[in-house]
Parts: structure tokens; sequence; C-alpha cells
């Protein structure tokens, strides 16, 4: 029973779920790019929204020049060159770790867009007068020793 309560809660309040890459809320299908407007009913996880934005844009950036780095140097080597085969190789390598570096901001921007949400639905379930936590204890009431479950 106890784990069927908050399922009621989160049925009850408008909350943000994640089907694939698509975003529903409120029956309305939004891409990652477009919660922005959402997360203004919540500035606690627009803060969180646009700093995973920019650690991934930054990602991706570093990401994208250690892949051009690394093409550079293939079809460097590719053309059988002698004199540039130094820079080539040095290219591939600093490529690689380019990509390695990338790896670093993109997994803390989608840790942040991932705390968005959870932040988001959280305050959306606090706003509307829920509590998120379900508890059963033992307690004393009025005039006896009750059960009391608190949702």
């Amino acid at each position: 029973m106890l784990l069927i309560l908050p399922f009621f809660a989160f049925g009850q309040v408008d909350l943000i779920s994640k089907n694939g890459s698509d975003y529903i809320y409120r029956n309305d299908v939004y891409k990652s790019n477009e919660l922005a407007e959402l997360y203004m009913q919540s500035q606690n996880a627009l803060d969180l929204y646009k700093s995973g934005r920019k650690y991934r844009t930054v990602g991706r950036t570093i990401g994208y020049a250690g892949l051009a780095l690394i093409v550079t140097g293939l079809v460097g080597l590719a053309t059988d060159q002698k004199d540039f085969m130094l820079f080539d190789g040095g290219a591939i390598g600093i490529g690689l770790l380019l990509e390695l570096i990338a790896i670093a901001p993109i997994i803390k921007g989608s840790y942040n867009l991932n705390k968005a949400l959870k932040t988001f639905n959280y305050e959306m379930i606090e706003r509307h007068g829920y509590q998120s936590d379900t508890s059963l204890s033992i307690n004393v009431t009025g005039n006896r020793v009750g059960l009391i479950m608190t949702f």
C-alpha cells in the first residue's frame, strides 16, 4: 500500500515526464531545447537547466574540435607525406585527448539537466500541497496509540 500512495500524489499534479527524447507536460510534447519556458515556473530548475545546456554545449564543442583534429591527422597520414608525419600524429593525439576531455562537461551537463527535471517536478508537487515522502508510523493520538499514515 505504501508504494501506491506516491503514484496518487504524482497523478494529481502536472509533472514533466520523459518519453525517449521527448518531454511531455500537460499532454504537450516538448524537445529538450524547449523546456526553458516550462522551467520559468521554478527558478532553481531554470538555473540548473541553463547550466546543463551550457556544459553540454562546451562538451560538444570540445568534442567536435577533437574530431576535426583526428580527421585532419588521418587525412594527412593517408597522403603519405613523410614531412608532416609528426604533425599528423600529434593532431591525432591531441584530438583523442580533446575527445576524452569533452566527456566531463557532457556528463556534468546531463546530470544538471536531469536534476532540473527532478527539481521542477518536486517543486510542482510541493506547490500543490503534496508532500513527497509517505510514511507509516505508530504514534500516540488524542486518546490512544494509533497507526498514522502521512502522505
